[in-house]
């Protein structure tokens, strides 16, 4: 199953890498086509493991722990390592989608604008709406890296460092990460992940979480002092 998975991953990285290094000079046209081709072969890899049979949903209040009022219980910490990355390649996919898509309408003359722009905005419209669910799945996935209680609406990462929670969380930064910096979703998410990041870089002494939850907080368009000041508009 990782190998697949790897290989996929490696078409995202050649993808990216080529936007970095010729941005000015890339097809959007293609790169959208591209990017499309690597998604679909996702989206047929998840299915042919059966994705929708990964977790049990737990239910519980929602916290500063807890996303929404449910969260993920999976069978090994490594499946779920394992789809968390196919999320996070997967939004970011989206993000290139996204953008390209923008810059072809961008470019249309003026007469034809029309003519395509509910097109491409359907199209937009959808990768959004992909980024903001796959988002929520990693984010459903944090208490179960933190030993969530089934009787417990708290996780219990917040006692003193440990090694072997310090290995768990390492596994999480990155897509926690992912799920937190995309344009498309709201700030209550993003307050959330840039939270769990900066207290697994206090808990657990990983400096890097720090700063990556201080790049999370600098694209809230609001600033609240807690949580619940956000309301959950997803």
């Amino acid at each position: 199953m990782d190998s697949e998975l790897s290989e996929l991953i490696a078409k995202y990285c050649n993808l990216q890498a080529t936007i970095n290094q010729c941005d000015e000079y890339i097809d959007p046209v293609k790169v959208v086509e591209y990017a499309s081709n690597i998604d679909a072969e996702l989206i047929a890899w998840a299915t042919k493991w059966h994705s929708g049979d990964l977790y049990d949903t737990i239910l519980a209040s929602p916290s500063l722990d807890i996303l929404s009022d449910y969260w993920h219980s999976y069978s090994d910490i490594m499946i779920t390592c394992v789809w968390n990355n196919y999320r996070s390649i997967r939004i970011l996919l989206h993000q290139i989608i996204t953008e390209q898509l923008s810059r072809i309408e961008s470019s249309f003359p003026t007469d034809s604008i029309l003519q395509y722009s509910s097109t491409i905005q359907r199209q937009i419209e959808a990768s959004k709406k992909e980024i903001i669910e796959l988002s929520h799945e990693i984010c459903a996935t944090i208490p179960y890296y933190m030993y969530h209680s089934y009787y417990n609406d708290r996780a219990g990462w917040d006692s003193a460092y440990h090694p072997k929670n310090t290995a768990r969380t390492k596994l999480v930064i990155w897509p926690l990460y992912v799920a937190g910096q995309s344009e498309c979703v709201s700030d209550s998410m993003r307050f959330w992940t840039a939270y769990q990041l900066e207290k697994i870089g206090v808990s657990m002494g990983i400096g890097k979480c720090v700063a990556l939850a201080q790049l999370l907080r600098m694209k809230l368009r609001h600033a609240p002092k807690k949580w619940r000041e956000i309301g959950m508009d997803e």
